[in-house]
């Protein structure tokens, strides 16, 4: 694995750590969006591990498995379908207050799950 690739691959868990801590404590929306931080950098991990370039800055995680030449399976697009929305949700009030009143905590737990299954499947393409 090249220096770039690790460096990702050592944010994205930093970030999975995140995640779970804040879920632990509560703290939902910020869960979900460390979620999708972690998800966002274990591909840009894979992409320069697989491409050998900087990964470019953008948080659309679909355009970052397509530019890492990935062929997801239904499963990980789902992931990741799960995992998008919250890059963005939950930081306007109105926003928070919606996604909160609709979203049990058990769905932010399911989500992390998700997640970590979703890293898992892409640390395959690390070795």
């Amino acid at each position: 694995m090249n220096e770039q690739a690790r460096y990702w691959w050592r944010e994205a868990q930093e970030s999975l750590e995140t995640a779970r801590v804040l879920l632990a404590g509560a703290r939902y929306l910020e869960a979900g969006f460390f979620c999708h931080l972690a998800m966002e950098k274990a591909l840009k991990a894979v992409l320069a591990a697989r491409t050998g370039k900087i990964p470019p800055k953008t948080h659309n995680l679909v355009m970052l498995a397509d530019k890492a030449g990935l062929r997801l399976p239904p499963r990980q697009r789902r992931i990741l379908a799960a995992v998008a929305p919250f890059q963005i949700i939950g930081r306007y009030p109105d926003d928070r207050d919606e996604i909160l009143a609709r979203t049990p905590p058990a769905a932010f737990a399911e989500l992390l799950g998700q997640v970590e299954e979703g890293m898992a499947w892409l640390e395959q393409y690390l070795k």
